[in-house]
C-alpha cells in the first residue's frame, strides 16, 4: 500500500463530516407570506401543513409514475445568498419530495431577524414542510426538514435515548400514494481525528439499527435520505444496506458529496425498501454548502409485500 492509499484511508476514517456551523448569520431571507394551508408550530418538534384531502386511500391503490427527490445538507444557509441559490435549484429541479439536514429556524417565532430556512424554501416551492430540532446555538434551532409536493399526513422524530434526534420521519401523501420519508442526520464527529471516528461510529451504528427497528413494519414504501456521517464500509452503513438499498448501487453514480481536507468523500445517502426502483441518480455540482445535495428518480412496483412476510 503506497503512503498516499493509507493518507486516503486514514483521512476517510478522520473526516470531520456533518458537524453544525457556529456562525449565527444567515443568507436567507425572512419569508414575506406563507405557504397555502401551512400551520403556525404545532410544538418544539415541527411544523406541520393543514390539508383537507382525503388521507384513507388504500397506499397501494393508483402508484404515481415517478417521485423527484433531493437530499441536501444546507450549513444552516451560512454561505452568501445561499438561500436564494437552493431556492433557484430547487424551482428548477422541481423535486416532489425534499429531505433537508441543518436547515436552521427562530427560537422565538417572532424574531423576525432570523429567517426560517425551511419555511423559506416551501413557500418558494408552495409546499408542505415539517421540521424536527436537532440542536440550538443562539437564537436558532436547527435540525431535519421536510417538504412536499402534496400532503404531510404525520410527522415524528426519531431519537434514542439521552441522544439529540437524528432523524425527522414523515408519512406523506403525493396524488394517491402514501409512503414514508425519513430525513436523517446522523451522530457527527466530535473532532478530526480516528479516535473521533472510531468513538462516535457506535452511535451512528446504534442510531441505524434503531431506524431500521422503527420502518420494519412498514406497510407503505420507504425512503430514507440525509447525511449520514459515514462511509460505505463502515458498521452504521451496512445495518442500513442489509435492509435497503444503496440507490446509487449499480449506477455508476456514487461521486462524492462533501470534501474534506480537499479529499472527497461520500457520507450522504438514499436508501429505498426493494419495492422501490431507482431510475437516475445524480449529484448536483453546487457550492452553496458544505455538502452537495443528491437528486434521484423513484419509481414504484405494483404492489408491497406484506409485512407480515
Amino acid at each position: 500500500m503506497s503512503n498516499r492509499d493509507f493518507r486516503f484511508i486514514l483521512m476517510g476514517l478522520a473526516i470531520s463530516i456533518g458537524a453544525c456551523g457556529l456562525n449565527s448569520g444567515s443568507s436567507f431571507r425572512p419569508s414575506a407570506r406563507l405557504v397555502h394551508g401551512v400551520s403556525q408550530p404545532d410544538d418544539s418538534t415541527g411544523d406541520v401543513a393543514n390539508s383537507d384531502s382525503d388521507t384513507s386511500r388504500d397506499p397501494n391503490s393508483a402508484l404515481p409514475v415517478s417521485i423527484n427527490l433531493i437530499t441536501y445538507n444546507i450549513e444552516r444557509g451560512i454561505r452568501e445568498d445561499s438561500g436564494i441559490h437552493i431556492a433557484d435549484l430547487l424551482k428548477r429541479q422541481q423535486p416532489d419530495i425534499v429531505c433537508l439536514q441543518e436547515a436552521a429556524w427562530p427560537v422565538d417565532p417572532k424574531n423576525a431577524r432570523v429567517a426560517d430556512q425551511a419555511k423559506y424554501l416551501a413557500d418558494a416551492l408552495g409546499y408542505h414542510w415539517a421540521v424536527a430540532a436537532r440542536g440550538q446555538t443562539g437564537d436558532e434551532e436547527y435540525g431535519m426538514a421536510v417538504l412536499v409536493r402534496g400532503t404531510i399526513l404525520t410527522h415524528r422524530p426519531l431519537k434514542i435515548s439521552h441522544e439529540k434526534p437524528y432523524g425527522l420521519l414523515c408519512e406523506v401523501q403525493i396524488g394517491d400514494q402514501i409512503l414514508t420519508v425519513v430525513s436523517v442526520h446522523a451522530r457527527s464527529l466530535s473532532g478530526a481525528g480516528v479516535s473521533d471516528f472510531l468513538d462516535t461510529e457506535p452511535y451512528r451504528e446504534a442510531q441505524m439499527r434503531d431506524l431500521v427497528q422503527q420502518l420494519e413494519r412498514s406497510a407503505t414504501p420507504v425512503v430514507v435520505a440525509g447525511d449520514f456521517n459515514t462511509l460505505q464500509y463502515s458498521a452504521s452503513y451496512r445495518v442500513m444496506s442489509d435492509v435497503f438499498r444503496d440507490a446509487a448501487t449499480g449506477l455508476q453514480a456514487a461521486q462524492y458529496t462533501r470534501l474534506t481536507h480537499d479529499l472527497p468523500f461520500r457520507i450522504d445517502y438514499v436508501f429505498v425498501t426493494k419495492d422501490v426502483s431507482v431510475e437516475s441518480y445524480d449529484v448536483l455540482p453546487v457550492d452553496y454548502s458544505d455538502h452537495r445535495p443528491v437528486q434521484v428518480l423513484l419509481k414504484w412496483s405494483p404492489s408491497r409485500p406484506d409485512p407480515e412476510t
